[in-house]
């Protein structure tokens, strides 16, 4: 390029093309004599940064001839979006209780509740005919079998190993779950002594003598008779049971109706000939108590915001984007549906392709609640320890070529929680995962070497081996792309 200077000129302004690959490096020479410039030449392994003379030599900095080294840096828009806390019912399992055992026949001190009919309240309106059945609506592996129980061989203690549950729609005072079997809870006894009631879980009840006359009321205990049947006590408001007959409909905790079989009016009891009461079911995760979701990264005790200087040492500018909406609550990211169910909510998925045209990239990530194979909790002892990352991959991820990628990776805090006690752990810090799984959204895979893309947190750190800078200094588009 030519440049002519006239009288009074002092400065001249050139535009030079670069590439876009980040960490590409360039610099600008000047010279008077254009026989000169066939001879300025610069080869990366022979002459560095320098612009090399091959006449005279180096072209020294002071001649003021030779621009400074001018880098190429990429924008890194970094979409991270949070799921809602969990509310109502949207982490709990419905089903129905139709028998009970233990505590002399007294529901107030049952060890065994029995169980059918359930349903997982946030995915499914198909009911199992057990408990096993929650898991087993989505297809098994043979080393990903449903959550073994006490029916299994060996027996293990379930999905609800020490979980909770309560009785009704409505009911806020949990009982305690030991363990399951296939259609059975071994629950510690809400009384073992003194008066026979049901202080710790309230059961309303309903009673519709006709059409249009509603009775409530609570049932203070129950009791299995030898012949099947069962015995309510009941406490009704404002009402009793004078004149009420077995044609009534019979409801309690939200179950189905119950045949009445007798009513006697002296003794507050109705009996039934089955038992139907509404129980919801919780492992036991964390509950909305916990707030661990949604995610303040803008207080970001976790450190997610610092660990993406990593970022820079291939040249691209972490720029998180502002985020609007959080993302609705669901308890398990498990596969790849899943993870596009976030990813179908994310803001700035749809502009995209408009950032890549001008020379910004764009990854996202969200914070989830769970992961795991299926829909299930990974009882009985913990989460399943491998999966405290997941990310959505178009191809398979490589360690000698570009791939393309993936769209989103999503953080499971309430794994990070029951694995590693919270997301600060040194032997598994939620940050280091977070930018652990933006790799594998750039193609990139696991590696052997203790750096950022080792599979185990706990010999992982926050470092790109070379080949990876290389892989990421390559590309023309965004991660997934």
């Amino acid at each position: 390029m030519e440049l002519t200077f006239q009288p009074g000129d002092t400065v001249k302004t050139l535009w030079f093309k670069t590439s876009l690959h980040p960490g590409d490096n360039y610099r600008v020479a000047a010279v008077f004599d254009s026989l000169i410039l066939p001879r300025l030449q610069n080869e990366d392994g022979k002459h560095g940064i320098h612009i090399h003379d091959s006449k005279a030599g180096r072209v020294p900095f002071d001649a003021a001839m030779v621009s400074p080294v001018l880098t190429v840096w990429r924008l890194f828009n970094l979409e991270v979006a949070t799921m809602d806390n969990l509310t109502g019912y949207n982490n709990k399992v419905q089903a129905y209780i139709y028998d009970f055992d233990g505590g002399n026949n007294l529901a107030s001190r049952a060890t065994r509740l029995y169980v059918d009919n359930a349903f997982a309240q946030d995915t499914i309106n198909s009911f199992y005919t057990h408990l096993r059945g929650l898991e087993e609506h989505f297809p098994n592996a043979i080393d990903n079998p449903p959550s073994a129980d006490l029916n299994s061989s060996p027996p293990a203690n379930g999905r609800f190993e020490n979980g909770f549950f309560t009785l009704g729609m409505t009911g806020s005072i949990e009982g305690e779950i030991r363990n399951n079997g296939i259609n059975f809870l071994n629950v510690k006894a809400l009384q073992q002594s003194g008066p026979v009631s049901l202080p710790l879980l309230k059961i309303d009840l309903m009673l519709i003598p006709v059409p249009g006359d509603t009775i409530l009321g609570l049932v203070q205990e129950i009791q299995k008779t030898a012949n099947g049947t069962f015995t309510f006590t009941v406490a009704l408001i404002n009402r009793t049971l004078q004149g009420v007959t077995t044609s009534a409909i019979f409801t309690a905790a939200a179950g189905q109706p119950m045949p009445i079989v007798s009513i006697n009016p002296a003794a507050n009891t109705i009996t039934t000939a089955g038992l139907s009461l509404t129980a919801l079911l919780r492992d036991d995760d964390r509950d909305a108590s916990h707030n661990i979701l949604p995610y303040n990264l803008s207080q970001d005790y976790a450190g997610f915001i610092s660990v993406l200087d990593t970022f820079k040492s291939v040249y691209l500018q972490p720029v998180i984007l502002p985020v609007n909406k959080n993302i609705h609550y669901f308890p398990t990211i498990s596969t790849p549906n899943f993870v596009n169910r976030v990813w179908r909510q994310l803001e700035y998925k749809d502009i995209e392709a408009g950032i890549n045209s001008t020379g910004v990239w764009y990854a996202a990530t969200c914070f989830v609640w769970q992961s795991g194979k299926w829909d299930r909790d990974q009882d009985p002892d913990s989460e399943n320890t491998s999966n405290l990352g997941l990310t959505l991959q178009n191809d398979s991820a490589s360690n000698t070529i570009m791939l393309a990628g993936g769209d989103i990776s999503v953080l499971p805090f309430e794994t990070f929680f029951e694995v590693m006690g919270g997301l600060t752990n040194p032997n598994a810090q939620a940050a280091i995962s977070f930018i652990h799984e933006i790799g594998h959204q750039f193609g990139l895979d696991h590696i052997p070497e203790r750096e950022l893309m080792h599979e185990d947190l706990r010999y992982n750190n926050r470092g790109f081996i070379p080949l990876h800078k290389s892989i990421i200094r390559s590309r023309k588009r965004s991660p997934g792309k």
